[in-house]
């Protein structure tokens, strides 16, 4: 229902535009989003810097795989063992430290505690 603002009339003519209540103007306002609502400079410019970024990472990548493939070349030439027989060793050294680890483990078991049937015999 259009309203008028003020005194408007002269002669009986309307001087002023009529003016929508606030319910009928929220009703008619469109809510579906359009491409101009896009500040499409901020979105030229998250894209180039996300291109810039993608760019650098993969250079880094790069970089960090060359001076890890030249550290192991290093490495292989430094070793007096060819892999197959250092994988052997380390796995042997593995499993004499694990024996060693588990027998001193036993050790301490067997002097420190005492069993709960005979600490329930000399109660009695």
């Amino acid at each position: 229902m259009p309203v008028c603002s003020g005194p408007c009339t002269l002669r009986g003519r309307a001087l002023c535009a009529p003016v929508l209540d606030r319910r009928e103007y929220e009703m008619d306002r469109r809510t579906d989003w359009s491409l101009q609502d896009v500040n499409r400079s901020a979105v030229v410019a998250a894209a180039l810097l996300i291109g810039i970024g993608g760019l650098l990472g993969l250079i880094g990548l790069s970089l960090g795989g060359a001076a890890l493939a030249t550290a192991c070349r290093r490495w292989y030439r430094r070793v007096d063992l060819p892999p197959h027989e250092l994988a052997r060793l380390k796995w042997e050294q593995a499993r004499a430290a694990a024996g060693a680890g588990a027998g001193a483990w036993q050790e301490t078991e067997e002097k420190v505690y005492t069993p709960r049937r005979e600490r329930t015999s000399e109660a009695e």
